[in-house]
């Protein structure tokens, strides 16, 4: 008999159906519906996770419901079988620890049915040869051996900034924002916006390779943090701990990379680089932030990323509420292609998880995009937009980056300047502002005759005394 444990899964699937999205938002980071040994298990489990996947309330009767959708109601004993499920084991506490018992024991019957299938390859004889047999058992094997649940990839901006500050080594939050709007890091682009980023509603950020929109994003992102409330990054792309660099730099208006490098080859730094380095780091740290750096993520791992992070960010740092979600970028998202269906319909599909993820968290989505590259050294336009389809057409509004001195020979000409062009807007007309882009430390900012921004202003008031903030390391 395959090793296995009915009841660690029949308390797994009563926490399911008793506790609903929450317990799935923990349990599906490590557990599949193929790790359950009992078929009717892998089904209901697998009819939860769809119903948490369309932001669908997950009980007893929404998966019964789901069941019969699929014809597999009375494959799984019906709902009589359900009910007996949860009155069998009502408690939903250690389930955890239940899910890697579930997950170990899938691990050993993987490793059964692998023994299987060598021990008959190896009687028979071969034409490859054994040297390269031995390559793909070798491969198999390892493959068994690394099995496991999805890796939780939340990290939390004060782990982060520690690991920036122990590599160099070798402010109280403001009042928090009006209810409707989220205001951006630069007043120009606050006036353009009418007011900010409005909750519930998605932003497409588009620009072509180079132009700074990651930056952009995660420099509103903080801004929004530093109000004191929760913020998300989903970054598909850029590491976590790349973007941490990069949030120190900006914060510490110093160019971070050299030092890195100076560090770890043993050389000495600037005192006053990497004072403002560590001080970075320090405010980097103090922000209610998390980043999640899983590529190819779906709709359904994203809103269990973002229902995780709010809930301990709620509870570890004392946020009232979720201000922000920011996604990088919408053309690596994974929309769980369907056969038979185009690619509009896939994105359409995306657009409706993404303005349910708006609403759901009562907060602006920031959407990064890429744009096509034809015509790339005109003004970018809605028909550039890749792969948007539906969400550009859901989207409360489109606003790309236009720097002219990226593709111009003459950088003087245009140099430190960058264009935020708001090409749609569905509350509110379009505009635009050109504002100052600082290279090194990947900032965007208001230029010298605008007024200040509320990050400008921070900076201004903490001025170059760093070394007060040192306290928290």
């Amino acid at each position: 008999m395959p090793p296995h444990d009915l009841d660690a899964e029949g308390t797994v699937i009563s926490a399911v159906l008793i506790g609903g999205a929450p317990v799935l938002d923990e349990l599906r980071e490590q557990l599949t519906p193929d790790d359950f040994y009992a078929e009717a298990h892998r089904r209901v489990y697998a009819a939860a996770l769809a119903l948490s996947d369309r932001d669908v309330q997950v009980d007893l009767v929404a998966v019964a419901t789901e069941l019969r959708a699929r014809g597999q109601l009375d494959q799984v004993g019906g709902t009589p079988y359900l009910i007996q499920v949860t009155e069998a084991t009502p408690a939903t506490a250690h389930v955890a620890q239940h899910a890697e018992t579930i997950v170990a024991l899938a691990r050993r019957r993987a490793v059964q049915r692998l023994a299987g299938v060598l021990a008959v390859e190896a009687s028979e004889p071969r034409a490859d040869g054994v040297a390269e047999w031995l390559q793909t058992v070798e491969a198999r094997v390892y493959d068994v051996a690394q099995r496991r649940g999805r890796e939780d990839r939340l990290s939390y901006a004060h782990d982060l900034a520690r690991e920036v500050v122990a590599d160099l080594n070798r402010r109280e939050p403001v009042a928090l924002v009006d209810a409707q709007r989220v205001p951006t890091s630069m007043e120009s682009l606050t006036e353009v916006l009418q007011g900010g980023w409005l909750r519930g509603i998605p932003y497409i950020i588009g620009a072509r390779p180079g132009m700074g929109k990651t930056a952009l994003v995660l420099q509103e992102a903080m801004h929004v943090a530093q109000q004191g409330l929760g913020v998300v990054i989903i970054s598909c792309e850029m590491p976590r701990r790349q973007l941490a660099d990069r949030g120190a730099s900006m914060l510490g208006r110093v160019t971070l990379e050299p030092l890195l490098q100076a560090a770890a080859k043993g050389e000495e730094v600037p005192i006053a680089d990497f004072e403002r380095a560590i001080h970075g780091a320090d405010l980097f740290a103090r922000l209610p932030l998390a980043i999640d750096d899983t590529p190819a993520q779906t709709i359904g791992q994203i809103r269990s990323a973002v229902r995780r992070a709010d809930r301990k960010l709620r509870a570890e740092r004392g946020v009232p509420r979720l201000g922000m979600v920011a996604i990088d970028y919408l053309q690596i998202l994974n929309g769980e292609h369907r056969r038979g269906e185009s690619r509009n319909d896939e994105v359409a599909r995306l657009s409706a998880g993404i303005m349910a993820l708006a609403k759901t968290f009562d907060v602006p989505v920031l959407l990064l995009s890429q744009l096509n590259r034809e015509g790339a050294k005109r003004e970018p336009e809605l028909t550039d937009c890749r792969d948007t389809g539906a969400i550009e057409q859901d989207a409360a509004s489109v606003l790309f980056i236009h720097r002219r001195d990226y593709y111009e020979r003459d950088k003087t000409k245009h140099d430190g300047t960058a264009d935020l062009i708001v090409a749609k807007q569905r509350i509110g007309g379009t505009g635009r502002t050109r504002v100052m882009w600082d290279g090194p430390t990947t900032r965007f900012f208001d230029s010298p005759d605008a007024r200040r921004s509320p990050l400008e202003r921070e900076h201004a008031r903490l001025g170059d005394d760093v070394t007060a903030s040192w306290g928290s390391f």
